[in-house]
């Protein structure tokens, strides 16, 4: 969440889409409620900044109370894209431009993919690992190669499993050419 200073650009606020004016956010990622404790029903006279909460990855979430769904987390960073970019569209996730998840200016954030947001992710050196449909495996080529040399020297599939951190069904798989089907030996 950002604090103001005199150099930031003037602060702009939007609705908050689908909460019918009683909250919104701002262009810097600030969230401010018209709501009023103990009489939600009544507008104030004043809006009340909400302070909200961060993760432990330190995204800034704050608890909105919606007429149907009830109270609900949501993170500011989709707040300031619905409210100035666009409704989230299908199958797409919120990147901070700068990798500091703390950080909701509008112009830090944008739609991508969620295979995007990794490789931007992986770039940036917030995640280790590979970009590609195994990026999260446990597992890599040459960990395979290894995994059906010693299945084929007779290793156990639960000595396997308990050395290579993944289950039994996993290292069956793998040794019967089920799945990594393209790492040849």
């Amino acid at each position: 969440m950002s604090t103001l200073s005199p150099q930031q650009p003037l602060e702009e606020w939007r609705p908050v889409p689908g909460f019918d004016g009683w909250y919104e956010v701002s262009n810097l990622g600030r969230v401010r409620s018209w709501r009023r404790t103990g009489a939600p029903e009544v507008r104030r006279a004043t809006p009340r900044l909400l302070r909200g909460t961060f993760t432990e990855l330190g995204y800034h979430l704050v608890k909105l109370t919606h007429p149907v769904f009830g109270v609900m987390d949501v993170g500011t960073h989709q707040l300031v894209l619905a409210a100035f970019v666009s409704a989230r569209p299908a199958l797409m996730v919120v990147d901070h431009i700068n990798s500091t998840p703390s950080d909701n200016r509008v112009e830090n954030l944008r739609w991508v993919t969620a295979a995007e947001n990794l490789r931007h992710a992986v770039s940036q050196g917030r995640v280790r690992g590979r970009v590609g449909p195994r990026s999260f495996s446990p597992l890599d080529e040459e960990k395979v190669r290894t995994i059906r040399r010693q299945r084929a020297d007779g290793a156990s599939l639960k000595t396997l499993m308990n050395r290579f951190g993944v289950s039994m069904t996993t290292i069956s798989k793998i040794v019967h050419g089920l799945i990594w089907r393209e790492v040849q030996p």
